[in-house]
């Protein structure tokens, strides 16, 4: 249905956003047609790991281990499809790595200092930089986290000339009296985006880890493709936001590893990552908060307990974490945070931010490019039966994360500026576990279940594959064809 509805609005030329303000453009029809004859690779892709669902859930354990084998190729296939089936990626790529307006704010900003303490120490005074001078709004609103990786990534391009002579032939450039300059932004660009996807596979990793909490192998599996590969991560990877899909997985798999386990220690893990995590976005402060909120509703009887056994060490590790940056780095955390929130705010909430309006705008176009397997999962919500949930505290865990999560997200959708799809990315996590564990659907363990489990992850590979044909969400293709660049 979703998919049919932006095939209809695309048709009627309808925008998604505010016109003059902020819109997710359609893709060019030079530059559809390219896309949609990629699709069916990554089609072909999608049944491949449809297949490694239905292997996974075999009795024979030859079977298993090839469906193993077959899911983590399958998404590695997935994962270099989605960096190369944009037509010339990788100029498209390193376009994209030097412009204000997208991730290539963090890259042009690594290139302005020598001494990262330095400038980690003076970021909170950073952070307060009128956006007119930053041109820009990505590093006022961001904590540094995603400006110290591609730091690391210019230094290493810096250090490795073989790595940089590869990467710079990847892009010709004529009638150019001096090259270098642009060379040496766009190798780092590049490279910059192979550590992000990277990062956003790595995901992959701790999303089923995740999933096996709940779920038996193939539910886990087919939770984690899902995840992994929707129409925003196609749509946004490259990018700051699939790639903290990795540092939302670790933090929510230690602390709900901690839950089960009732390790201190794992708390204490849980803490310390959620607190690093947040230099890279502030998102995963709401993860937090729906990850505690979570464990309280599963449990609510038990609230002396999980204070002190999960909240406590929680707490410690997070001081702990906060005071090594510190001390290691010159990062004060706490001083940060609280420097881009005001900015955050000051953007999206100030005298020149989009009406409330239209900033719920940012709900339909979140659902509308939420992808298959979320909408399917809803479908099937229902009460658990007792015979199917042996745990009645997975339904209160599921319906905790679920009400949780969709409190935060009506939280923060007046500061997303419309770019929901993009912001709420790691919010998915929560989101779609705990409309898992209220799905009799996923949750039978039945012949038929397995079979709708891999018939789901095929139609949600081509489903994303499809919307992503459609669309120009970063306008890096408009702006190359029409020969506007940075403005």
């Amino acid at each position: 249905m979703p998919l049919v509805i932006l095939l209809a609005l695309r048709a009627l030329n309808v925008p998604l956003g505010c016109p003059g303000r902020f819109v997710y453009l359609y893709s060019p029809p030079p530059v559809a047609g390219w896309r949609a004859a990629m699709v069916p690779f990554a089609a072909v892709i999608g049944a491949g790991l449809g297949l490694a669902i239905w292997l996974i859930s075999a009795d024979n354990r030859a079977r298993r281990v090839l469906g193993f084998v077959l899911l983590a190729g399958g998404s590695l296939a997935l994962g270099v499809w989605t960096y190369v089936a944009p037509p010339d990626h990788a100029v498209q790529h390193a376009f994209n790595m030097q412009s204000p307006s997208q991730d290539g704010a963090f890259l042009l900003e690594a290139f302005k200092f020598d001494h990262a303490r330095d400038y980690l120490r003076a970021f909170p005074e950073r952070a307060g930089t009128p956006a007119e001078l930053m041109r820009g709004t990505r590093i006022i609103s961001n904590p540094p986290g995603m400006t110290m990786l591609a730091y690391l990534c210019r230094r290493l391009n810096e250090a490795a000339p073989p790595l940089a002579d590869y990467l710079q032939r990847q892009f010709q450039v004529n009638d150019v009296d001096d090259p270098r300059p642009f060379l040496e932004t766009a190798s780092a660009g590049l490279l910059f985006t192979w550590v992000l996807t990277g990062a956003w596979l790595l995901a992959g990793v701790f999303l089923y880890r995740l999933g096996r909490l709940f779920f038996d192998p193939p539910v886990a599996g087919a939770l984690c493709v899902c995840l992994l590969f929707s129409p925003t991560t196609l749509l946004f990877t490259p990018g700051k936001d699939t790639a903290q899909l990795l540092t939302a997985a670790v933090a929510l798999w230690l602390w709900f590893l901690a839950w089960h386990r009732k390790s201190a220690w794992l708390a204490a893990a849980a803490g310390a990552a959620f607190t690093l995590s947040s230099v890279v976005s502030l998102v995963h402060v709401w993860l937090a908060a729906i990850a505690l909120a979570a464990v309280f509703v599963c449990r609510p009887r038990q609230w002396r307990s999980l204070a002190g056994h999960l909240v406590t060490p929680a707490l410690a590790g997070a001081v702990v974490a906060g005071a090594l940056a510190y001390i290691s780095c010159g990062l004060n955390i706490p001083a940060t945070l609280v420097a881009v929130a005001r900015s955050q705010a000051a953007v999206t909430r100030g005298a020149d931010a989009m009406p409330w309006l239209w900033q719920s705008l940012g709900v339909p176009l979140f659902l509308l490019l939420a992808g298959p397997a979320f909408w399917t999962a809803c479908l099937s919500m229902r009460r658990i039966r007792p015979d199917v949930t042996p745990r009645e505290s997975d339904h209160r865990m599921g319906l905790g994360m679920l009400l949780s999560t969709l409190l935060v997200l009506m939280a923060t959708v007046g500061f997303t500026n419309i770019e929901t799809p993009r912001l709420w990315i790691p919010f998915s996590i929560p989101l779609l576990l705990g409309i898992a564990l209220l799905s009799d659907a996923v949750r039978r363990p039945e012949r038929r279940a397995r079979v709708f489990l891999a018939l789901l992850v095929a139609v949600q590979i081509a489903g994303s594959a499809l919307i992503w044909a459609l669309l120009d969400c970063r306008e890096a293709e408009h702006r190359l064809l029409e020969g506007r660049l940075f403005w």
